[in-house]
This record gives C-alpha cells, structure tokens and sequence, in this order.
C-alpha cells in the first residue's frame, strides 16, 4: 500500500497541471483519499489500487462532474518540485517512467 509523503494539508486543494486551459472548471477542490476501489491515475495512467491514498480532483467541468484521482506518486513528485526538493527534469523523468510503464506513454 502506498502512503502519502507530506501531511495532510499540503495536498489540500494542490493544483495538479492541466494541458487544457479553455476549459471552463467551477468549483474546483482537491483533496487526499484513500480510494475505495481500484482506479487509474489521471495524470500517468498507471494503477492506483484499493486502499492507496491519492490525490482527488472534483469539480463541474463545463458544467457537468468530475472527479479524478492522482497517484501518490505524481502528487509527491509535484509537491518535492514545489518546495525545491526536486528539479523538474528529475519530476518529469519519474513520470515518464510511471506513464511508459502504465502503457499511457509509448
């Protein structure tokens, strides 16, 4: 089982990067879960399993919902980049890694 690096509140609402910005998202919140059933992870595809904490997404996407769920993995990545505790080709390279062998990448 996969657990979270950092405490609970600096997952809190952390923006995870979006390729997409004509978007109109609404009432936007992310928060750290330990997910019910297995999932996927939105932003490298690779496996998320019962009882793994990840970040969720949830919000109205052109007014309708959504919510994903980020691997602990690509969140830690994110955040240790955020607080200069790793560069981000480093960041970039361990996601690549996670998305190739998820097949998200190929």
């Amino acid at each position: 089982m996969k657990v979270n690096k950092y405490s609970g509140f600096e997952y809190e609402d952390f923006p995870m990067p979006s390729d997409d910005m004509d978007t109109d998202i609404r009432h936007w919140h992310s928060k750290l879960v330990k997910v019910r059933k297995d999932t996927t992870c939105a932003y490298c595809g690779s496996s998320i399993n019962k009882g793994d904490y990840a970040l969720t997404e949830s919000g109205f996407l052109e007014n309708r919902p959504f919510r994903v769920h980020n691997c602990i993995d690509c969140v830690d990545d994110l955040i240790a980049m955020c607080k200069d505790e790793l560069d981000s080709d480093e960041c970039y390279n361990r996601w690549e890694t996670r998305a190739k062998s998820s097949g998200y990448l190929t």
